[in-house]
């Protein structure tokens, strides 16, 4: 299941179109992730984490900061965790 929730621009603008999420222990949430990410790297300004952070990178801060500069957040879900229309 994929949630997308629109985001609010900040300073001016986004820094990315898309901010992609999944869970880690998901293998084939992360497949998806990884798939999605390539569809729409070539035309927009996408984030995901196993390709845009660097190790050492202080990942909470980092993840936290991409996702609010982004236009979208898109989050690949296993299952439904809950009965509500939206995410």
């Amino acid at each position: 299941m994929l949630c997308i929730s629109l985001g609010m621009p900040t300073n001016g603008g986004w820094r990315y179109d898309f901010f992609i999420a999944y869970s880690k222990s998901d293998r084939k949430a992360r497949a998806g992730a990884e798939l999605l990410y390539d569809q729409l790297a070539p035309s927009t300004r996408v984030f995901l984490d196993s390709r845009c952070l660097e190790p050492g990178d202080p990942w909470p801060r980092k993840l936290a900061e991409a996702q609010a500069s982004a236009a979208v957040s898109v989050e690949r879900q296993r299952r439904v965790l809950s009965t509500r229309r939206d995410c």
